[in-house]
């Protein structure tokens, strides 16, 4: 009978946090773009995109067509720094 007590218990108390526990996992944004050279036109590959002012780091890499994508990014406004070789940092 006891140990019938803490199964309901246990599934009660897991059923209240489970909504709790989710929302902790989806706290973020998500960031997608492409990367061009502003001359060009043309899609930048394999540049390297990093949240500035977050711990722990987030970071992504471009693809072939210049595009990225960054998940998990804190709610609010961000800073990026964007880097590749044969061009400044941006």
């Amino acid at each position: 009978m006891i140990k019938q007590g803490l199964l309901v218990c246990w599934i009660g108390c897991w059923c209240a946090l489970a909504p709790v526990l989710a929302q902790e996992k989806n706290k973020g944004q998500l960031v997608r773009g492409v990367i061009i050279d502003q001359a060009s036109k043309a899609p930048i590959s394999y540049a390297s995109i990093e949240l500035l002012n977050c711990a722990p780091i987030i970071s992504a890499t471009t693809d072939d067509d210049g595009s990225f994508e960054m998940n998990s990014v804190p709610l609010g406004r961000q800073r990026l720094r964007i880097e590749t070789l044969g061009y400044y940092p941006k």
